[in-house]
Order: structure tokens, then sequence, then C-alpha cells
């Protein structure tokens, strides 16, 4: 909320196999270039790096601007879907890994 009117949500999962997916993240437009998307973007990694979970995953249709936010995120696209519907818009898979590999020791957080 800011000043007492919602402003936007995400809605997540985690998995078995280690990664967060943020099913669905909803910001007034507004407001994409403020604190609100990073905040709850920050609050979404608290919960996968308290949970073990190593990535966090999440698509976007290629027209949202919400794609130029992501990579300020530290977010790379790491696949393109192709889907049959009325608009015939692909998706974007963005991906932000939360271990990285460290050729001493094995893995650390990013």
């Amino acid at each position: 909320e800011e000043k007492g009117w919602p402003v936007g949500y995400v809605d997540w999962c985690g998995s078995s196999k280690g990664i967060l997916r943020a099913l669905q993240v909803a910001v007034e437009p507004e407001m994409l270039r403020g604190k609100v998307g990073s905040s709850l973007m920050q609050i979404m990694r608290q919960f996968a790096v308290a949970r073990d979970l190593s990535l966090i995953r999440l698509t976007s249709r290629v027209d949202l601007q919400a794609n130029k936010f992501w990579p300020t995120l530290g977010f790379s696209p790491t696949a393109i879907f192709k889907r049959k519907t009325q608009r015939n818009l692909p998706l974007i898979e963005w991906s932000l890994p939360l271990l990285t590999a460290d050729a001493t020791s094995g893995v650390s957080l990013v």
C-alpha cells in the first residue's frame, strides 16, 4: 500500500526443485519506477532464501513495460515461449539465480 491505497501484489509458489515461481506480479503503472516493484521483489527474494530455494522465475508478455524492470533487479531472459492465443504474443521467461557456482568452495549465495 501507498498512502492507504493498494499499489501492487505478487503471487508466488515454491517448488521441491528449489524454484520460486512468480505466478502473477501486478504493480500500478505509475508506481513502476518507484520502490513498490523493488520492495515486492525483495520480499519474494527473502522468502526464497529463507526456504533454501535457489532460483526465482517469472514470465511476462513481450509487450509489457515490466520487461525493462526485470534486468535492473538481476533477472536475465532465459526462454521465449510462443503461445497460440488470440493476441499471439510470446512470453519471456526471466530467471534470477540466488546461488552461484564458486570454483573454490562449490556454491555461494548471490
